[in-house]
């Protein structure tokens, strides 16, 4: 449990998603110096952690869906995200603002049935299940187990 023991400078995607434990104390910089793809969905994260918000400069798909967060850091507004996926988690504010070309999920929130349903519903809108990564899912010839079911339509047929 050393994270000066962990270094994988080459790593750019990284998915422990469903796991139920908590590896992001030790993830930052030092043990990703290359992630563009974090996926940490459905593990007990109740703060965003610190060691994140130094990858700003490398992380652009963000996957924190199903982990117990109460607010995401303004932080977050430095990234340069594609993509972020955090449904499902007990965020009731916004503090943190994204580009209008960021592939945003917040469905599940308490946010979505106050302040930002009023404005931007896309946002909240969900998607076919929680386990599915993208309303756009079906759009890459590609069958994507997490999206593989009934109410996704298999993978918009890809499957």
């Amino acid at each position: 449990n050393n994270p000066n023991d962990i270094h994988l400078p080459h790593l750019l995607w990284f998915h422990a998603g469903n796991n139920s434990v908590n590896i992001t104390s030790i993830l930052g910089k030092d043990q990703l110096p290359s992630i563009k793809f974090l996926y940490v969905n459905g593990n007990p994260i109740l703060k965003f952690p610190e060691t994140f918000t130094d990858l700003k400069d490398t992380v652009t798909y963000l996957g924190i869906a199903r982990c117990g967060l109460f607010t995401l850091p303004p932080a977050l507004s430095d990234f340069n995200l594609q993509y972020i996926d955090a449904r499902n988690n007990n965020i009731s504010k916004l503090d943190v603002t994204f580009n209008e070309k960021v592939e945003q999920y917040f469905s599940g929130n308490p946010l979505c049935t106050s302040t930002l349903s009023n404005t931007d519903d896309s946002k909240c809108k969900p998607v076919c299940s929680k386990y599915c990564f993208s309303k756009n899912h079906d759009k890459n010839n590609y069958c994507d187990d997490s999206c593989n079911s009934k109410t996704c339509r298999y993978d918009g047929g890809n499957c």
